[in-house]
């Protein structure tokens, strides 16, 4: 998106949008017994990838841009808890 290819962002985000549902259904590596959470952080996940793949295919740069961000976050923290 900062060079302003908003094609190449509807491609990846269809690669990630396509991996969910396997992330869904795995096992966190670490603090399993909190798989409900991790879900939900996939979900999160999920909706923001949405709504990048959304606003660009709007063109909405900036927007997209902000979506991704929240993406972004929704991986840190899921990498945090049950990754890392």
């Amino acid at each position: 998106m900062d060079e302003g290819d908003t094609s190449a962002a509807e491609a990846a985000t269809r690669q990630i949008l396509a991996t969910i549902p396997d992330l869904k259904k795995s096992t966190p590596h670490r603090n399993i017994k909190q798989k409900k959470q991790y879900v939900g952080l996939a979900g999160d996940l999920e909706q923001a990838v949405s709504s990048t793949l959304d606003l660009a295919k709007k063109r909405d740069k900036a927007g997209a841009k902000a979506a991704f961000r929240k993406a972004e976050e929704a991986c840190a923290a899921c990498h945090e808890k049950f990754r890392d």
